[in-house]
């Protein structure tokens, strides 16, 4: 394992598989620090939900793909520049089609409940994250939904 490719790299701590469900954002967290090399290592993770990070050895963790995402929604709407109704794309290929290359995408750490009118909060590494948040949703033909803004900051991710 090499520093470089750990920090910044999703992992699920498999040993809290069991408590998954009471804790706050789940098992799974971002490597923010590495510490020592060949069996001596220490990841420093901190995960959803937590204020505090936690130290796991390599043997605890299962490394999630690079490009791993639990659950995202794409939006043009800055996290800043939020008005009431924010418009929702379930990829970032619809959002990027809505309003075409010259604007930024912005990926929101949410995803539909299950009754399809609520968003809810699902992936987010923020300290910040509160797994009470929802807003009401409209749905679109297109798989798109209208969010009663504002999303809050901490669901605005990468």
């Amino acid at each position: 394992m090499t520093p470089q490719v750990l920090v910044g790299q999703h992992v699920k701590v498999a040993l809290w598989d069991d408590l998954a469900d009471l804790m706050p954002g789940g098992s799974v967290g971002l490597i923010t620090q590495v510490k020592g090399d060949g069996d001596d290592v220490e990841l420093t993770v901190q995960l959803r939900g937590f204020r505090r990070t936690f130290i796991f050895s390599p043997r605890e963790v299962e490394l999630l793909p690079s490009d791993y995402i639990e659950a995202a929604l794409f939006t043009a709407t800055p996290p800043a520049r939020q008005e009431d109704k924010i418009l929702l794309h379930p990829s970032i290929e619809a959002a990027r089609l809505e309003v075409g290359s010259r604007r930024p995408i912005y990926q929101v750490a949410a995803c539909l409940a299950r009754d399809g009118h609520r968003l809810l909060p699902h992936g987010s590494l923020s300290p910040d994250f509160d797994p009470a948040w929802t807003t009401s949703v409209e749905s679109h033909g297109d798989g798109s939904v209208t969010a009663q803004g504002p999303i809050p900051s901490w669901l605005f991710v990468g």
